[in-house]
């Protein structure tokens, strides 16, 4: 269908104003709070470079560590980002990649900015996507490397190959192929991409194709479970098997986790009242627009069906995962945000191209424009600060790994000796190095002082040990001032963690947040006796240590 010329008014510059200054906010962001620094599973990563690259690596064992299973996935598709970041920079630089894969959320709206136009829609019904998308909600998302590659790049991936979908030509399909084959390899959900795939073109009534697809995909498949894998979630499968209603209340939540915002209320609904409301209402609306694709009367567009086979994989993706980590509750996981924003977005989408009256489509566009707008400003409220402090998390976890070689934030994996000896084998090749970063500098004369003594006495919740494996330990303190870090020290070592306030309330962005909480795998300390304190900037702006009293002894 030809689109509509777009008309440069008052009206359309106005928007593309909005867009720009949206656009720009999100990418200062990304580019100010994306570190060159590893966190918990991005480890994997590297080290997966560092044995892949070792001249001590046949091919075929490259190639088997570039497949092999982290969890229940294969990421083979991040493992060759970094790889390729590696060949392009001579050292593996995790920023490159961080803000270099942020642009696949512009990539989204992208997309549904041409979903609009083909269907002639108003140019304005672009804006709630862009205000839904350009906002740190789903951080993780974003800010995080693993996750960044595995579920963002990875659902723009798929909606860019469900909108090729009456791509022509035997090379264009070739190329489905192997980007489908790609997004398998790439992340569980990839699973449901190539269903997805194979239902539009049955839907499509084009045969041959869905047979090549078929054909192609029952090899595919065959490989990736029969090289080399295990089921790793099939005890919490047998166990949601024999409690269905798990399954459900999981995929409500996993759709509806949107508006979940820390549990705070949503338009003055309680949050778990508006994680229904929202999982329900949206669950429905897809069922409802499936329904009428495959059976009404009206050849559907390549935009809608684009639209509703993500759906598929969005709530696909959603049961897996209320299989492998559902509990009974709603299911709301910060890592897979995305998911949950994708959700609202493909619902308000799915709404705009079926509404035939215009003014319908006014209705629906002002009504979606007002509710997105204080959904971003919320998410910026909320989880702006957030960022803020897991920068600042990041930046001690450097300076613990430059000064130690040990990261004091990071799972445990790091202390066990086969990681222990990767870690410095990658630092040693120069495959990867911990950036000394300025604004530490700083930090590493205070943490030379001796520290001033304080009477404030922490909670631990619970006593650290000297077994090799123990839980993540929490140190909280209730009322104190939320320092900038906490620091743990002992007569020759002094270790950072953050320091994390509870979350701020919404509209009240300057009030002063009281108590404290930071976490440490006692595992990754070198042994001895630690006192607790915390660092901040006096008045003159130079950094301070106060130690308490109270003891507790390091791993």
């Amino acid at each position: 269908m030809p689109t509509v010329p777009v008309r440069v008014s008052v009206s359309n510059l106005l928007l593309l104003l909005l867009l720009g200054m949206l656009a720009l906010l999100f990418y200062a962001a990304v580019w100010h709070f994306s570190l060159n620094v590893p966190l918990t599973d991005d480890w994997l990563l590297v080290f997966t470079l560092t044995r892949v690259i070792d001249p001590a690596t046949p091919w075929p064992e490259a190639l088997r560590l570039l497949t092999e299973q982290h969890i229940d996935h294969r990421i083979l598709g991040a493992r060759l980002l970094i790889l390729a970041d590696y060949v392009a920079e001579g050292h593996l630089n995790l920023r490159t990649l961080l803000v270099g894969g942020s642009v696949c959320v512009a990539g989204f709206v992208w997309l549904l900015h041409r979903f609009f136009r083909q269907a002639n829609r108003a140019l304005w019904a672009i804006l709630p996507v862009a205000l839904l998308l350009f906002q740190p909600s789903y951080q993780e998302d974003v800010w995080w490397l693993i996750c960044l590659l595995q579920h963002t790049l990875t659902l723009f991936l798929s909606l860019y190959l469900f909108s090729q979908i009456d791509r022509p030509g035997t090379l264009a399909q070739v190329g489905m192929l192997g980007l489908a084959a790609l997004l398998v390899y790439s992340n569980t959900n990839g699973l449901f991409v190539w269903v997805a795939m194979l239902g539009l073109h049955l839907l499509r009534r084009r045969w041959g194709r869905a047979a090549v697809w078929a054909a192609v995909g029952a090899v595919v498949f065959g490989l990736y479970f029969w090289l080399d894998y295990s089921f790793r979630s099939k005890g919490a499968a047998l166990a949601l098997w024999q409690h269905p209603a798990w399954v459900l209340n999981g995929l409500v939540g996993f759709v509806g986790g949107g508006v979940a915002f820390e549990g705070r209320r949503w338009l003055g609904v309680p949050s778990a009242w508006a994680v229904v409301g929202a999982g329900v209402s949206i669950l429905g609306l897809m069922a409802i627009s499936g329904w009428r694709a495959v059976f009404g009367q009206k050849k559907p567009s390549a935009s809608l069906l684009a639209l509703l086979a993500l759906s598929f994989v969005l709530v696909c993706t959603g049961g897996a995962a209320a299989v492998a980590r559902g509990t009974g509750g709603l299911l709301v996981v910060g890592r897979y945000q995305i998911f949950a924003v994708l959700c609202l977005v493909v619902a308000y989408a799915l709404l705009v191209l079926q509404l035939t009256n215009p003014r319908h489509q006014r209705l629906v566009v002002a009504g979606a424009t007002g509710l997105a707008g204080w959904f971003w400003l919320n998410a910026w409220l909320l989880y702006g600060p957030a960022l803020a402090h897991r920068h600042n998390a990041l930046l001690a976890d450097a300076l613990n790994l430059r000064t130690y070689g040990r990261s004091v934030t990071s799972q445990a994996f790091l202390a066990v000796p086969f990681w222990q000896n990767l870690l410095q084998q990658t630092r040693e090749r120069g495959i990867y190095a911990v950036p000394d970063f300025p604004q530490t500098a700083g930090l590493v004369q205070a943490l030379k002082q001796t520290p001033t003594s304080a009477d404030v006495i922490f909670r631990v919740d619970s006593a650290f040990s000297n077994v090799h494996y123990v839980p993540m330990q929490t140190i909280s303190h209730d009322t104190l001032p939320t320092p900038t870090y906490l620091c743990l020290w002992s007569a020759q070592h002094a270790y950072l963690l953050p320091a994390t306030p509870p979350p701020a309330s919404f509209l009240k962005p300057l009030g002063t947040g009281r108590g404290v909480t930071s976490a440490v795998m006692p595992t990754l300390l070198l042994p001895g006796q630690y006192r607790i304190g915390w660092v901040r900037k006096d008045p003159t702006g130079r950094w301070r240590v106060t130690c308490s009293g109270q003891r507790i002894w390091g791993g």
